[in-house]
């Protein structure tokens, strides 16, 4: 690769696709805005960036590229991965990091803090006043939703409330299906004090499904979100919500394979970037 004149080797991305819709969705997607922070990131740091697309089926192709003479390292994009989905990535010969999953111990991840993340939230509305608070899920498993969910169901236990009164409810696989399914549920059961809601597309299905019923936030039900959407997609409406840094996650991830490269390391780190809490207008206190 040349850039400006010079060789410069390559700092090899690898999106692990599983098609879940999760980081490349067509209503919300992510990646564009995280892949510019890469490569300026890279460039300024004197490299360049391939991206390779990888499903299952095809991992024995991107390990190849991934050992490719130009390649001076590998981000290992990882959110839709399972752990067992890592074993054939054992097989890459130069220096890698994973972003946005734990799954080996003998390389450095770069993760966000969902179990302590949740926490925070849920902890807000207890003091708000909530006591029987629903946690929205999404239907498919990875590494972030866990989290999550393990963070809800400690808070819950360590405030001392009833578990059969805040429950988790699997609400869908996209947008479309948890609106479809909480329009179901909401004529057949009553609204809790507070949803918690998993993902963007749960915040934005439930919005739908609210509307549709003319249920009023916050009046009528109080809801929080993991991770912000743009208000165009939720009628105006802030939600209060964890703000995710992914900006500076996606600049430490870099920096961090950058020094793998040049300086590799015997002790291998998780770095957990803090998420904080965004007051909107889709909370009130439960005894007003």
């Amino acid at each position: 690769v040349v850039q400006n004149g010079k060789t410069s080797q390559q700092l090899k991305i690898v999106m692990y696709d599983r098609k879940l819709s999760i980081i490349c969705d067509s209503d919300l997607n992510l990646w564009p805005s995280v892949l510019r922070i890469f490569d300026a990131e890279a460039r300024e740091l004197g490299y360049s960036i391939g991206i390779t697309y990888v499903t299952p089926e095809d991992v024995k192709e991107a390990v190849a590229a991934c050992n490719a003479p130009e390649v001076a390292g590998v981000l290992l994009y990882a959110t839709e991965m399972r752990e067992e989905d890592f074993a054939p990535f054992r097989a890459v010969r130069k220096p890698l990091v994973v972003y946005d999953h734990v799954c080996s111990p003998r390389h450095h991840c770069v993760v966000a803090d969902n179990e302590d993340g949740t926490m925070e939230l849920t902890r807000y509305l207890i003091r708000m006043g909530c006591r029987r608070i629903e946690y929205l899920a999404h239907k498919h498993y990875i590494y972030n939703f866990e989290q999550r969910r393990i963070g809800f169901i400690g808070s819950i236990h360590l405030m001392g409330l009833e578990r059969e009164a805040c429950p988790i409810l699997y609400a869908g696989y996209g947008i479309s299906d948890v609106e479809s399914y909480m329009k179901e549920w909401l004529k057949e059961h009553p609204l809790p004090d507070a949803y918690i809601m998993e993902n963007y597309q749960v915040s934005i299905g439930l919005m739908r499904a609210l509307r549709e019923l003319n249920i009023k936030v916050p009046e009528q039900v109080s809801l929080i979100g993991i991770d912000e959407v743009p208000d165009y997609m939720t009628d105006r409406l802030k939600i209060t919500c964890l703000h995710i840094d992914h900006t500076n996650r996606a600049q430490v991830v870099i920096r961090q394979l950058v020094q793998e490269i040049r300086d590799p390391s015997h002790i291998k780190l998780k770095i957990v970037s803090r998420s904080r809490l965004v007051e909107g207008d889709s909370v009130r206190k439960c005894n007003e």
